[in-house]
């Protein structure tokens, strides 16, 4: 199971087995009740749903994926920890190559 998980000041490739329960580990990261923001390529962005209010820091690379996708407001951001995983249907899903790549591009990773 492979995600991104995109801190305010870091990017951490992670695989997991597959056993693991992805909503449970996306939740530990981000380190509470999350939301789902849809990315275009059949990604998701997860992020604390009460961040801001948490007054957990601005997330830059976050915040200009979602600004990217078109998923944000003018003067919205990301706070706090994001994790970027796929998405198969209405299912969540690792990223595949393809995803992997594009996020990288977007973090302007290389």
């Amino acid at each position: 199971m492979s995600i991104l998980t995109v801190t305010p000041t870091e990017v951490f490739y992670e695989d997991h087995a597959d056993g693991d329960n992805l909503f449970s580990l996306i939740r530990e990261q981000v380190g509470g009740h999350v939301q789902a923001v849809a990315l275009e390529g059949d990604r998701v962005m997860w992020v604390h749903e009460d961040g801001k209010a948490l007054a957990q820091p601005v997330n830059p690379r976050a915040t200009e994926v979602m600004r990217a996708a078109g998923s944000t407001f003018p003067g919205d951001w990301v706070a706090g920890t994001a994790v970027i995983t796929g998405r198969s249907g209405p299912e969540t899903a690792p990223l595949n190559d393809d995803q992997l790549g594009r996020t990288y591009r977007e973090l302007a990773i290389h």
